[in-house]
């Protein structure tokens, strides 16, 4: 007959918890180094997604729309404002623009080229750290302009992640086209 009161041993819990411990401890570090470039992905789909957004809606509305790109992220605006003037210098000349969507990079997301040695176009970086404007290289400013035919000025925005190497682009061509593409070690994929 069995013995009604069946439990585990102390033995069969220290053993199960002995292998809990050892996965863990082995996974930790993988979670560690992969959490870095996965928000950076994020970041850079996220960039990607809000372009396509901006154009959409500038065709769908039939008006222009604007990202304005400044160190910290960037606002896709839908609308001048009261004023009829974008301004598209700085911040402060913005102040009346209509912002749809405002972004500001977290988790050490920046503009920045990353491990690439040069630029989509193929030109070496001018200095390191390359300055904002070859990261951000729409002119004169770095400020994306869709307008309601659905095309765009060209350019490319770079961003990495300061706790690793890799390094990500999303961009336009005057054709409206927007493209994403990953530095693979020696181009961009």
């Amino acid at each position: 007959m069995k013995d009604q009161n069946s439990a585990f041993t102390l033995i069969e819990v220290m053993v199960v918890v002995a292998i809990i411990s050892i996965v863990t401890a082995m996974a930790v570090p993988n979670i560690i180094d992969w959490l870095p470039d996965h928000r950076l992905k994020v970041a850079v789909r996220e960039l990607y997604s809000n372009m396509q957004f901006a154009k959409l809606s500038a065709v769908k509305e039939n008006k222009t729309w604007k990202i304005f790109f400044d160190a910290g992220g960037y606002e896709i605006c839908s609308d001048p404002g009261p004023d009829g003037l974008w301004g598209d210098s700085t911040p402060a000349d913005r102040v009346d623009n209509i912002v749809a969507r405002s972004v500001i990079f977290e988790h050490g997301i920046k503009y920045g080229k990353g491990s690439s040695t040069k630029n989509v176009s193929g030109s070496a970086w001018s200095s390191s750290p390359p300055p904002l404007a070859e990261l951000v290289s729409y002119t004169p400013n770095p400020v994306l302009t869709l307008n309601s035919r659905g095309t765009s000025n060209s350019g490319y925005i770079y961003l990495d992640n300061a706790k690793n190497d890799r390094s990500y682009c999303a961009g336009t061509f005057s054709t409206g086209m927007i493209i994403m593409k990953k530095w693979n070690g020696t181009d961009w994929d």
